[in-house]
């Protein structure tokens, strides 16, 4: 059932590389302009238009996602769209932590995001059984949407402070 959330939700995830990729060239240049005040509105405008065009697909999926499921896996994977509507909850949040990954590596600081990525995987994995247990299947689910959140609030959180420091 993971398996398949994730390839329905796909659709989400792999924008994300291509977002760091793209906004990372044109974040640089402005940091080498020493442009701080342009580097913050283009990262925190492109965090929100990644939410923006996230958010009508997670809502399509919470709708179409039953019977999207059962196009793409069978019968035996109806019943699974609060576990469809989490994993794409989680890689929404993924996407719109892009930029912010790359206005902090565009800081000379990618070791902030690659520590944040380690830290919420490490720090919350010995969760995911708890959540499997509790929440049964769906626990996955809950477990990426909170791994990911968790990493989207940090990053915010580090390139809201490191933004208005000069660049390193």
């Amino acid at each position: 059932m993971l398996a398949l959330t994730q390839r329905a939700t796909s659709l989400l995830a792999q924008p994300t590389v291509l977002l760091s990729q793209a906004s990372y060239a044109v974040l640089a240049a402005q940091v080498a302009r020493g442009d701080l005040k342009a580097l913050r509105h283009t990262v925190w405008r492109s965090a929100g238009l990644a939410l923006a065009v996230a958010l009508p697909i997670v809502l399509v999926l919470a709708f179409a996602g039953n019977r999207l499921l059962v196009t793409l896996g069978g019968a035996s994977f109806e019943g699974g769209t609060v576990l469809l509507i989490l994993i794409a909850g989680a890689r929404a949040a993924g996407l719109a932590s892009a930029p912010l990954a790359s206005g902090l590596t565009a800081l000379g600081l990618p070791g902030r995001s690659m520590t944040i990525g380690l830290v919420t995987s490490l720090v919350l994995y010995p969760l995911l059984p708890a959540m499997l247990w509790a929440f049964g299947t769906d626990g996955a689910g809950w477990h990426a949407l909170l791994q990911n959140g968790v990493a989207i609030v940090a990053l915010a959180v580090l390139f809201r402070r490191d933004a208005k420091a000069d660049p390193a």
